[in-house]
């Protein structure tokens, strides 16, 4: 759906469900739940414990296609080596940062060398507490063909960023991460912004919906659910809205 697209049809849908009793809704409150549904729709399609159809990224052809217009990859050849507020708390481990838009980490990769040898590793994501059991036993390595990632935040000099301690085995080093990852989509904005000083995620220009058109009626409806309740709903409507899963 285009912008105008969107605006029409939801107001034909709104005016519908509330039956012409809500006040009418602006261009920036209707791209405001435009907005909030497509990112409630992406987190629950993400996690398959979070949608009807149990089923996330990777279960489905279709899932893949909901999400390919998100699709990205990066290589970070440089390592953060004056980052201030952030320490490193292992002394094998590198330091890189992630990109600003990152939604969902995919697949992670490192290019390290190691015996004079340079191989490709996959990077797996670990948790604090995996990563505490893990070197309280004798064999404190990661596996040969593996590194580990532990993700905190820090400067990266003057820039706040999200930052990915690298750890691979004693004796390798690491020349380059490569993240291929869904990444965060623009807010959707029916009409510029500008002259009612307002802004989403910092944008105020028209911004059509990045997500493939096959998911465009389901933002659609979901947006309109968000605005029915929150001209109509009480507090229990609410709780069970916040609870619902795609």
């Amino acid at each position: 759906m285009t912008t105008q697209e969107f605006s029409d049809q939801f107001d034909v849908l709104y005016n519908n469900i509330m039956s012409n009793q809500a006040p009418g809704l602006d261009e920036y409150e209707k791209s405001v739940f435009l907005t909030k549904a497509q990112y409630e729709i992406i987190k629950n399609y993400f996690n398959p414990k979070s949608n009807k159809n149990q089923e996330g990224f990777d279960d489905s052809p279709k899932r893949q296609i909901d999400f390919s217009n998100l699709m990205a990859a990066k290589k970070q050849t440089t390592a953060v080596t004056t980052p201030t507020t952030y320490v490193k708390f292992d002394s094998r481990s590198v330091l890189y940062e992630m990109p600003s838009d990152i939604l969902f980490a995919l697949n992670e990769t490192a290019i390290v060398t190691e015996n004079l040898k340079t191989r490709l590793i996959t990077i797996v994501p670990i948790s604090f507490e995996e990563y505490a059991r893990i070197l309280s036993k004798p064999y404190k390595q990661p596996l040969k063909n593996q590194g580990w990632r532990l993700l905190n935040t820090g400067m990266n000099g003057t820039t706040q960023a999200r930052i990915s301690e690298i750890v691979v085995k004693a004796g390798a080093t690491v020349s380059d991460y490569i993240i291929r990852y869904v990444r965060r989509p623009k807010p959707i904005i029916l009409t510029t912004l500008t002259e009612t000083n307002v802004s989403l995620d910092g944008l105020t220009a028209v911004t059509e919906c990045e997500l493939d058109p096959i998911l465009h009626p389901e933002i659609l409806q979901r947006a309109v659910e968000l605005a029915k309740n929150a001209y109509g709903g009480d507090l229990k409507s609410t709780v069970d809205l916040g609870q619902r899963s795609e």
